[in-house]
């Protein structure tokens, strides 16, 4: 007998308990999906020019506060003014509160959707102590890519037997780099054992080469499969330190000393009336002078 009674006590506790449970819920809208746009996360951008709103169909829930965060070394709030760089991972964090008649326990990070940005991974979660109709949503964005160095070009006097060497360009344009401060230009002779101090004038049998050291500007890096350029040729390209530094280089055509010849008319002196074609003892191709 007691045990039959322990069971209907049982029985009628758990029926309260549905009921208030049935209660507490009755009256309310479960709020299932929410989705956000987002503008103004672009490379360069300020960080205060990310904009955040939520559908206009979800009104279940107001935003309470946007905050921006970066994870370098640490994890820290960014500020407003500062943009947004390459190879940094950004995130936003939004406070969410569910309005008075709606129910947001049963959402989901499945169902939080964003555009407007790349997202890699989007967290959905409640703060231990906090009410039951708050939550926080947490977009991961994909970090941004540097943008390629390009379009670089150089001019410089080339090689002349006997001319004073001048490292500096005659012409330099590029997008995204700039000259290097110390030491943007060089000439060196380059030899089979290594390459040597290229002096102070050309001379014949050496190989010249020409160096050009830039560096890139913010947000831009160098990568190895561009293709630059030095008096209109194709130039070796070598990225150092991970491009943040580049070294152009192109090699001249040895210089030759100027060759000493002799030349004598064939079948004496003729004299020259308006227009004459004469043969010389050289290997050169004949010539065709006309009389001054």
């Amino acid at each position: 007998m007691k045990k039959r009674l322990l069971s209907i006590l049982l029985c009628l506790v758990m029926m309260v308990g549905l009921l208030s449970g049935a209660a507490s819920a009755e009256g309310t809208t479960p709020i299932t999906s929410l989705k956000f746009t987002l503008s103004g996360y672009t490379l360069g951008a300020k960080a205060l020019e990310l904009k955040l709103t939520k559908d206009p169909g979800d009104v279940g829930v107001d935003i309470r506060s946007v905050k921006v965060l970066k994870r370098g070394n640490s994890l820290e709030i960014v500020d407003p003014n500062e943009i947004f760089v390459p190879e940094m991972t950004y995130s936003v964090v939004i406070e969410l509160k569910a309005r008075d008649g709606f129910d947001i326990t049963t959402l989901t990070k499945e169902n939080v959707k964003a555009t407007g940005a790349d997202i890699e991974k989007t967290e959905l979660f409640q703060i231990a102590g906090h009410p039951e109709n708050e939550r926080y949503v947490t977009f991961y964005f994909k970090p941004f890519d540097y943008l390629p160095v390009k379009d670089v070009a150089v001019t410089v006097a080339p090689p002349v037997l006997g001319a004073e060497i001048k490292a500096e360009a005659l012409s330099f344009t590029a997008t995204g780099a700039v000259l290097r401060e110390t030491t943007p230009t060089s000439w060196a002779i380059i030899r089979p054992e290594g390459s040597y101090n290229a002096g102070s004038t050309f001379v014949a049998g050496e190989v010249y080469e020409y160096r050009v050291f830039i560096t890139p500007q913010e947000l831009y890096k160098i990568y190895p499969d561009n293709t630059f350029t030095i008096n209109g040729l194709a130039a070796e390209l070598t990225v150092i330190s991970d491009g943040e530094m580049g070294m152009l280089s192109y090699e001249f055509e040895p210089l030759e000393e100027a060759k000493a010849f002799t030349v004598q008319p064939v079948g004496g002196i003729t004299p020259f009336r308006t227009e004459k074609e004469v043969s010389w003892k050289t290997n050169f191709t004949p010539l065709k002078v006309e009389a001054a």
